[in-house]
């Protein structure tokens, strides 16, 4: 998930991704670039790192659920907090992206798909219309593949944010 408590700064955020050798390849959050050459930060900002908290993992015969959240966004209005829980059963994985805190940001979530052979697997986004894109990833660093980005968006909108997916096949 990527949080931002701006409208028009997604272009600048494409820069960097791409600056530092791709796009990421699904994430969900705040969507503020503080990764940006006009602001002298360079690739990464200077400060404390985010925390990031597993916060728990179960297994009961044919699910599994891993969740964890990180609070890198702390530095936006409201500190937002970013939660993502998975959970995956036979031929269904689900996604739930979580941000909470305070004040108005833009959020968006993103799952970045390598093309390869054809299979019958489908994306349906939560919270927000789905668009769909071309784009390209790097699954190592410099090294980028055509993908597919599928993208839910909202905002700006008060926080608590939830997006999320259902990938099936």
């Amino acid at each position: 998930m990527m949080v931002s408590n701006s409208e028009n700064d997604r272009s600048e955020a494409m820069y960097n991704y791409s600056w530092r050798g791709g796009r990421p390849s699904s994430t969900c959050g705040p969507s503020e670039p503080p990764l940006t050459r006009r602001n002298g930060q360079g690739a990464f900002r200077a400060g404390r790192r985010a925390d990031s908290r597993p916060e728990r993992s179960a297994g009961d015969g044919g699910t599994v659920t891993v969740a964890g959240s990180h609070d890198g966004y702390r530095h936006l209005h409201g500190g937002p907090v970013h939660q993502q829980v998975w959970t995956l059963t036979p031929g269904r994985l689900e996604i739930a992206d979580d941000a909470r805190g305070g004040g108005r940001h833009t959020a968006a979530g993103q799952l970045h798909v390598e093309e390869g052979p054809d299979a019958p697997v489908t994306f349906q986004g939560h919270g927000a219309p789905v668009t769909t894109g071309a784009r390209e990833v790097a699954l190592e660093f410099g090294r980028l593949r055509p993908a597919t980005r599928h993208q839910v968006a909202v905002g700006p909108a008060e926080l608590p944010v939830r997006l999320g997916w259902t990938v099936t096949w």
